[in-house]
């Protein structure tokens, strides 16, 4: 019986001696694994920002290592992202390209550069409160599913000429929509418009007689008694808010336009302030325009306002 507690405890003892062993043979394991992965992705890193190495097997390790070809704030656009839509850029050029191929490391570059617009229009959207809804996404995709024969057509033309697969195309959706969305919002509410009223007259000193009136009585009232524009006389006058590059709209007759009579109406109309009424002879006629007011403050296309904000956003490139 002695013999047998003796056994047991022995047994007991060799198990209990044999754990440490056992997690330290796997802790040296696990350490030697680990290396060997820190290893390879910096290895890999390297060759990737100083090498310019872009092989296959770079390629797919960047598919999970988030290595960043460029910051835009503090988001990354990272290769993995790169290189996807490097491809599918790359299979586009394949399909339909009648000439010469751009250089891989050209198609690099430009898929670079549209990622860090896309951050920026995120960034820009995301400071006006914009936001893209997925019924919004869903009803894009079934917009394009009827203008290219239905849903299998689409995907079809998706993957011959792009390499997308069903899905992958809902990111580009986002962004397409959120780009205009921001283009929308700044037509709206950023650029500079004016609110103009105006009393189209072909006779010279019945206008002169009715702007000095316009200065003091309801505008309003006398464009749907004297103008002579059927078009906007029932709504007293009203233009409606006008651009910079549409005001053209107002003095153009036919496909004529005065380019020194356009410049000095564009002058006078963008100088002046709310509730200043003037007299203009166009080639439409002699025209009371009065201003209502202004709103907006950026004289600038979308594209060139959008680019400003880009160049003031920090973007750091690393490829």
């Amino acid at each position: 019986m002695e013999m047998d507690e003796e056994n047991a405890l022995e047994s007991l003892a060799t198990k209990a001696s044999s754990k440490p062993r056992k997690f330290f043979i796997f802790w040296i394991v696990g350490t030697i694994i680990l290396a060997l992965i820190v290893l390879y992705v910096f290895v890999v890193a390297i060759g990737l920002y100083f090498f310019n190495w872009r092989t296959n097997f770079v390629k797919k390790t960047a598919k999970i290592v988030p290595y960043p070809a460029a910051w835009v704030n503090v988001f990354p656009v990272t290769f993995g992202e790169v290189f996807k839509e490097e491809a599918h850029a790359l299979k586009f050029y394949q399909q339909t390209s009648a000439g010469s191929i751009p250089k891989e490391s050209t198609i690099e570059k430009n898929t670079i550069e549209l990622l860090i617009r896309y951050r920026v229009i995120q960034k820009l959207a995301s400071k006006y409160h914009l936001s893209v809804s997925s019924k919004e996404i869903n009803d894009t995709l079934n917009k394009l599913y009827e203008e290219n024969g239905g849903k299998k057509s689409f995907e079809q033309i998706l993957l011959q000429f792009y390499g997308y697969k069903p899905g992958e195309i809902n990111n580009l959706i986002y962004l397409s929509l959120m780009q205009e969305k921001l283009a929308s919002y700044y037509d709206d509410n950023l650029l500079k418009k004016v609110h103009l009223n105006h009393i189209l007259m072909s006779d010279e000193t019945k206008a002169k007689e009715i702007l000095e009136r316009a200065k003091k009585e309801d505008f309003s009232k006398l464009a749907k008694e004297f103008s002579e524009d059927d078009s906007t006389k029932n709504k007293g006058g009203d233009l409606g808010f006008l651009a910079y590059s549409e005001l053209a709209k107002v003095i153009i007759k036919g496909d004529n336009l005065d380019t020194n009579l356009y410049k000095d109406f564009r002058g006078k109309i963008w100088s002046a302030k709310d509730s200043q009424v003037f007299l203009f002879h166009t080639d439409r006629g002699w025209q009371i325009v009065k201003i209502v007011n202004f709103k907006g403050s950026e004289d600038k296309t979308f594209e060139d306002w959008f680019n400003e904000k880009a160049k003031k956003t920090w973007v750091w490139r690393l490829a």
